[in-house]
């Protein structure tokens, strides 16, 4: 059966400039691919933190390129829109970053359509899937930008069109001496790098506060194939 938010999704004329969803092979095929975010499905303020894509925006916006939950969660009703590009300056969709008023840090990628018979996922069972996320002060980026920071999110699992990772900026760990694991809850998930046996977070989160930060998302386009037709009828008895 066709996904329960694809015609949704289908309406969007997306992020990237001249590829509205209606023309995508997700929509034309159309796809049965079923999402663990259902195709951008609309959320509540309950599920910010929960939530496998937390796509925020506008009225207006919500109803042309697509979103699903307004602004009011979010420090000063303010995201940052960034485009999603490969190295090759390819448009996949975009980034969304915000903080909300309990010092969440959201960054949120969602991928448009493609013509070409094919979809960008996220799919944690394909081999190569990642999602690194680095974010530090001035002082940090000096030693290098280290993408082993932020990469093990134990809630992303399975396939995504759009899907949202987050940091606690009061306890952000210190990428030059440790990165999330979760594995060690008294210090804030944040494992010490070897040899150091201490390696307290830092706090990000206070009004002013400058930080810097680096997404790498490694995600595969699918080939999209046509749901198998319904079965043929028993023929008539004679």
């Amino acid at each position: 059966a066709q996904p329960q938010g694809l015609p949704r999704w289908c309406g969007f004329s997306g992020f990237t400039q001249g590829e509205p969803h209606g023309t995508s092979s997700a929509c034309s095929v159309p796809t049965f691919c079923e999402t663990m975010d259902n195709w951008w499905a609309a959320i509540s303020t309950d599920e910010l933190e929960t939530g496998a894509c937390v796509l925020p925006g506008s009225t207006q916006q919500c109803q042309a390129l697509g979103c699903n939950i307004g602004l009011q969660p979010f420090c000063q009703n303010e995201v940052m829109l960034l485009q999603l590009n490969d190295g090759n300056d390819t448009q996949y969709g975009s980034v969304s970053m915000m903080t909300d008023y309990d010092s969440i840090f959201y960054a949120t990628v969602a991928f448009d359509g493609s013509p070409n018979g094919q979809q960008t996922f996220y799919d944690t069972t394909y081999p190569g899937s990642s999602v690194s996320l680095w974010i530090g002060t001035v002082s940090e980026l000096q030693a290098g930008i280290n993408h082993d920071q932020y990469r093990v999110w134990s809630y992303l699992v399975g396939r995504y069109s759009c899907m949202t990772v987050r940091v606690d900026l009061k306890n952000v760990c210190n990428s030059t001496i440790s990165r999330w694991t979760g594995a060690n809850p008294a210090n804030f998930g944040c494992e010490c790098y070897p040899p150091l046996t201490s390696c307290p977070p830092i706090d990000l989160s206070a009004p002013g506060t400058q930080a810097l930060v680096s997404l790498l998302v490694n995600a595969h386009n699918f080939t999209l194939s046509s749901p198998p037709p319904p079965p043929s009828p028993p023929p008539s008895p004679p």
